[in-house]
């Protein structure tokens, strides 16, 4: 049977199965000289196909990396609610598409694939992965902190005005960190990988002792770090648009002892730096660091932990950097010692403290 050179330009939202069908037919070994200029042709006709495209593309790259035993139905796993219609069919049939054989490997378009993709991994990922065993939500106030051990044993350290959701599953455990920073004590469990999530960043380890940070004020609002103090832990991106399931880990960079990793928003590089262990999530002890930071985020930094009555008068002064460890709860120290450190002035005003250039 011959194969058509290849789709038809697609109407509105139809491109990902355009974009899935060639994807599948520039795979066969029978793909041509001609079916290869149609997708390029395809791909350059507007940046949403060539998107939509390497995707998919990273997408199959990453189910190809599912073990083969997790293509396999689990008799021996404990019987919860799924969609009857998985499995074995439609189970089989994503095996020859992620796992083909020259016996097994056929034509499959974009209807076909989604199809099979969408109800059979659906199931399976929620039957053995996203049923948790454990749940809850935690967060403390300005200038509050808190300590919590999960069932596992773990420990986390919530930092002040900090927002987290804690989940243990039968094959890993995972953190959601919405806001603020924590300080993680893992134990050790391999068949359990341990995941801490932020918008930006997230960092992926089997036991060790590490901080997390990603608030929307302070010091680089919206930026998301990760710093080790004992053991190793993966960093990568937080991927939006795949979900981030245990077993597939996305690439990315591991960090040992005494390493951090930064990432900031619209970033896919990642910024790396060295830092003495002991001095990790100094804030544990009532410390702040700063570090060739904007005056203007250090004081926010400030207010993460009590409200401070303060304004800079001008944008010059606001830009003004320092750096240094202070004790997060005492701010009137911290302002009277910027006259010795930076070309600036104290001024009480009514409103409160004021920071102007001298």
């Amino acid at each position: 049977m011959s194969r058509n050179p290849g789709p038809t330009l697609p109407e509105a939202g139809a491109i990902d199965d355009v974009a899935a069908d060639w994807l599948l037919q520039s795979s066969q070994p029978d793909f041509s000289p001609a079916q290869a200029q149609a997708l390029a042709d395809w791909l350059d006709a507007a940046p949403a196909h060539r998107a939509a495209y390497d995707n998919l593309a990273a997408l199959m790259q990453d189910l190809r990396r599912i073990p083969r035993a997790h293509l396999e139905p689990d008799t021996q796993a404990q019987p919860h609610p799924r969609p009857r219609k998985t499995r074995p069919a439609c189970m089989r049939r994503l095996r020859q598409l992620l796992l083909p054989t020259p016996s097994t490997r056929r034509p499959l378009f974009a209807c076909m694939a989604f199809s099979f993709l969408v109800t059979a991994i659906a199931g399976y990922i929620w039957h053995q992965y996203e049923y948790p065993q454990f749940q809850a939500s935690y967060a403390t106030g300005v200038g509050e902190q808190e300590r919590i051990v999960l069932p596992d044993g773990s420990v986390i350290v919530l930092d002040s005005a900090t927002r987290l959701t804690a989940t243990t599953y039968a094959r890993h455990r995972k953190i959601v960190l919405e806001d603020g920073q924590a300080w993680f004590e893992v134990v050790p469990d391999p068949a359990r990988p341990f995941t801490v999530r932020t918008p930006v960043l997230q960092a992926t380890v089997l036991g060790t002792q590490f901080a997390v940070r990603y608030s929307t004020t302070g010091v680089a609002p919206g930026r998301a770090g990760v710093a080790v103090a004992t053991g190793k832990v993966a960093v990568a991106p937080t991927r939006t648009w795949w979900p981030d399931w245990p077993w597939i880990t996305p690439a990315g960079d591991t960090l040992t002892t005494g390493m951090r990793a930064s990432l900031a928003p619209g970033q896919s590089r990642l910024t790396f730096s060295r830092i003495a262990p002991e001095s990790i999530a100094n804030w544990r002890h009532g410390r702040i660091t700063f570090e060739d930071t904007p005056l203007t985020q250090a004081i926010e930094e400030f207010q993460r932990y009590a409200p401070v009555q303060v304004t800079v008068a001008s944008t010059a002064v606001s830009s003004l950097r320092i750096g240094g460890s202070f004790n997060s709860k005492d701010f009137d120290n911290f302002a009277h010692l910027l006259p010795r450190m930076l070309p600036v002035q104290l001024r009480q005003t009514d409103q409160g403290l004021e920071i102007r250039s001298r």
